[in-house]
């Protein structure tokens, strides 16, 4: 894993971890104060301190999502390939992709350094393999992978697709084209970044991502 996805990762998590902490006592206090309005509704102070801690709330959710679009949206240099490779990498501690996933890495003989957003590939690319995952219901998924740099593009190669799997690439390709919910940010659109499209590759049907 690269120091870049590393540091992107981290982030993520003290930012989600300070919210969490500080989410806990806050809605503690709301929730007593809204228990002392019920008992006490003639002390206006009390509304002013719930909306208070509305307010706090807003703020925190607020800076969670401002955040998380810089983090989307953010463009950087890096190699295409080695990107891949951390990020095959980086799947490969989820269980379900270890266990049930077998995906063939397919070098190039040529390097392609791209500038796009390091975060929003690398969701977009585990949205693919994880819908493509679900829709093998149950079987090994056997995928290849590979780099053409001639396109700026990448493309995740299905060996054995089935009717399920094919539909699931038309279905995938639609979704990625509309505005995407990517963790607790919405309406992020991938298009400004990438083209997504159908191929097919030596026999092997599959998605391209060709990147700006």
């Amino acid at each position: 894993m690269t120091s870049q996805m590393a540091d992107t990762i981290v982030f993520r998590k003290v930012l989600e971890g300070l919210i969490h902490n500080v989410n806990t006592p806050l809605n503690l206090i709301l929730g007593y104060v809204q228990h002392l309005q019920k008992k006490h509704p003639e002390l206006e102070y009390l509304d002013k301190i719930f909306d208070a801690g509305l307010q706090i709330d807003d703020l925190l959710n607020q800076t969670h999502r401002n955040v998380l679009h810089r983090l989307i949206l953010q463009k950087s240099s890096f190699e295409l390939d080695s990107w891949l490779k951390d990020e095959l990498d980086f799947l490969h501690n989820d269980l379900s992709i270890k266990h049930q996933t077998d995906i063939s890495y397919i070098p190039s003989d040529t390097a392609l350094k791209v500038e796009t957003s390091y975060l929003l590939l690398c969701v977009v690319f585990e949205q693919i393999i994880f819908k493509l995952l679900a829709a093998a219901q149950g079987q090994v998924l056997s995928l290849k992978v590979k780099i053409l740099p001639e396109e700026r593009s990448l493309q995740v190669l299905i060996p054995h697709a089935n009717k399920s799997l094919s539909q699931t690439i038309e279905e995938l390709i639609t979704g990625l084209q509309n505005p995407l919910m990517i963790m607790e940010y919405s309406n992020v659109d991938a298009n400004d970044h990438f083209a997504f499209h159908q191929v097919r590759t030596d026999g092997m049907p599959g998605i391209g991502i060709r990147i700006y």
